[in-house]
């Protein structure tokens, strides 16, 4: 056989073996690995390891707010935060992929230890399609096993539960409702 389609194979084989052993990690290892870093790269400013959290899921415009309303600078950082994210409006994203993202942005910014208790609530928007507020008291004692075993679906309909209209009412961390703009998103 001639030396250089030996060595061509032999890189075929590599690259083929390193495509496969990478997708075979889990999203949560994925998800996991992603909040290590945001911890090891922004492991003092709170806002940093929110905004590197979620550009590692998806791109989209993210603004945190203290829990009076105020927008989170340098000179004001105080807890509780109010994350709102939001999708752009000429973005391409279905039902299924919605409940994705915000089954992993929520999942990655509650589970985080360095935010465990820094974020009241996580209010999402993927325009025409859903809309949804992530109150913390409501999945504070989620597990990693719990986070596990909820997929994005599973995720809406829980979240669906607590109320399936725009539920302003009472605290930050108590305001968990989701709404499906798109009506075919159930």
């Amino acid at each position: 056989m001639n030396k250089k389609l030996e060595v061509f194979i032999v890189i075929v084989v590599v690259l083929f073996t390193i495509i496969i052993l990478t997708s075979l990690s889990s999203p949560e290892e994925a998800a996991q690995k992603a909040r290590e870093q945001a911890n090891i790269n922004y492991s003092g400013d709170k806002v940093d390891i929110i905004n590197n959290t979620i550009d590692g899921i998806g791109d989209f415009e993210v603004t945190v707010w203290d829990s009076n309303g105020n927008l989170i600078s340098e000179e004001n950082s105080n807890y509780p935060y109010e994350i709102i994210v939001n999708a752009s409006y000429n973005s391409s994203v279905d039902c299924l992929y919605a409940k994705k993202y915000l089954r992993d942005i929520a999942y990655n910014i509650y589970s985080n230890s360095l935010l465990k208790g820094k974020v009241s609530r996580i209010l999402f928007t993927v325009p025409y399609v859903l809309r949804s507020s992530v109150g913390y008291n409501d999945f504070k004692d989620f597990t990693e096993s719990s986070w596990n075993n909820m997929g994005p679906s599973i995720l809406w309909s829980t979240i669906l539960q607590y109320a399936s209209y725009e539920n302003e009412s009472g605290s930050l961390a108590n305001r968990t409702w989701g709404v499906s703009i798109d009506s075919s998103c159930k």
